[in-house]
């Protein structure tokens, strides 16, 4: 009896470390994922990471400029007239590429109008290392009915927890009295202070290509200000916003925009 007993005494941890190697699995949480891969950290600047594929967001957005005098409904616009509502979806289709159709409404001068956009973000495959890359091409509608297309590359690069990025935009109205192409450049910095948190500077360029030129458009207009964004639960509600000041010409004073995009 006594040597069956001491032999299941010294078989025990044999079977005992495998069940609570189990209990210990049960036990400790695993890292949740995020409801999208998306981090919003710019006001105006469009972040080149592509939702995955069957993520659907919807962002909605009050700003005050937009535009020129046709205003066009552009996530970079600029050029103080009034109050703008923007409601865009975005739907990911997987391999990079999202989807995504929008509309902004304008209450300038007591005056209401109604644009359209719809394009396609692709997500070039640059690896998982802290640089990203992509494309976003869009058709749209301004407020006053004037069609026009656009194209426009992005970047961000982080260096832990400080995240930097850039755009440039191409564009063309096909309306009398408009350039033959339009120049925006937005660059920014994000700094990610405590989780769920970022702080930044953002500066944004529109019309550059009227610089010391013939200013079909009212001349370059050039601004920059402070941003803020909040990541909440696991990325399924963003807020991001803040205000840009002119630099001088024929900038308005200041500009603003938030905007809040929840994810499904």
């Amino acid at each position: 009896m006594a040597r069956p007993l001491a032999m299941l005494l010294l078989s025990a941890p044999l079977w005992l470390a495998p069940r609570a190697a189990l209990a210990a699995d049960d036990t400790e949480e695993a890292p949740v994922a995020r409801v999208t891969n998306v981090e919003r950290a710019f006001v105006y600047s469009v972040d080149p990471v592509a939702p995955s594929a069957g993520v659907v967001s919807a962002e909605s957005s009050i700003g005050l400029g937009s535009g020129v005098a046709a205003l066009r409904p552009l996530p970079s616009v600029s050029d103080a007239r009034g109050i703008e509502s923007t409601l865009v979806g975005t739907v990911g289709l997987g391999a990079g590429l999202a989807t995504f159709v929008g509309g902004v409404r304008d209450f300038a001068d007591g005056r209401a109008g109604t644009g359209l956009l719809a394009g396609l973000q692709w997500q070039l495959p640059t690896g998982d290392g802290p640089f990203h890359a992509g494309l976003v091409g869009a058709g749209f509608r301004e407020l006053d009915g004037a069609l026009g297309g656009y194209v426009r590359a992005t970047a961000s690069y982080d260096v832990d927890r400080l995240r930097l990025g850039g755009n440039v935009h191409l564009e063309h109205v096909f309306a009398a009295g408009r350039d033959g192409a339009d120049v925006l450049v937005t660059l920014c910095a994000s700094y990610k202070v405590i989780p769920g948190l970022r702080l930044g500077a953002e500066y944004l360029g529109q019309d550059l290509e009227e610089a010391g030129a013939p200013a079909a458009e009212g001349g370059a207009r050039q601004y920059a200000g402070p941003t803020f964004a909040i990541d909440l639960d696991r990325g399924r509600a963003q807020i991001v916003g803040g205000p840009a000041f002119g630099l001088g010409g024929a900038s308005a004073r200041v500009l603003g925009r938030a905007s809040i995009v929840v994810s499904f």
